[in-house]
């Protein structure tokens, strides 16, 4: 209802109690007539002040509702996130323990290895030491054999030079042989055909 309306009927509430008492005297036909429609004016202005209380209390009691279930609600989220961000925690602290013990394990697979490898030392210089004299001897007599057979490829270069031109020379004469061969091939067959036209003729 509209706060003018309360307004005015509070200020005819105010009204009707105040002349509660002229209405308690007896004026006739008129006097019960007001009485009657004062005390009905009365009777809704307390039945309207119980409605408005009555709505006042019910939206209250929604409003209160509404705000602890939300209370509730907050509350169970807040215990959800809490449960999960301790499962969270524990779960990287069994990951951080996981972590540190494997480290601590290749470690000393690490001080295990470098053992072994310092054992080996000594026997590796060793093995190299005997390897760099026998590759030592083995690059001066390579050298040797590869400067001496230089030497014999320039000492031979002559013969080969003289060897090589005769092969040329031969190959030259074989070639031009077979040419005359040819030719007298060619000259005979020639002849024969000519001899047989002879005696056709």
């Amino acid at each position: 209802m509209p706060k003018k309306l309360d307004k005015k009927l509070a200020t005819m509430q105010i009204q009707v109690e105040d002349s509660d008492d002229e209405l308690e005297k007896p004026y006739g036909e008129e006097a019960g007539e007001e009485d009657s429609s004062m005390l009905e004016m009365i009777s809704m202005l307390q039945e309207y002040q119980k409605r408005k209380a009555s709505k006042t209390s019910a939206r209250a009691t929604a409003f209160q509702n509404k705000k602890q279930a939300i209370y509730a609600e907050a509350r169970k989220n807040a215990d959800a996130t809490v449960t999960e961000g301790v499962a969270y925690i524990e779960h990287y602290k069994k990951t951080i323990i996981e972590i540190k013990a494997r480290e601590a394990s290749e470690e000393q697979q690490m001080r295990e290895l470098s053992t072994i490898s310092t054992s080996f030392d000594d026997p590796v210089e060793a093995t190299f030491s005997l390897f760099a004299l026998m590759f030592d001897e083995l690059s001066h007599k390579r050298a040797t054999d590869i400067n001496e057979a230089c030497g014999t490829i320039e000492k031979h270069s002559a013969d080969r030079q003289l060897s090589r031109r005769r092969l040329i020379r031969d190959a030259k004469s074989r070639m031009e042989e077979q040419l005359e061969e040819q030719r007298v091939a060619t000259d005979a067959s020639a002849l024969i055909k000519h001899y047989k036209s002879l005696l056709l003729s």
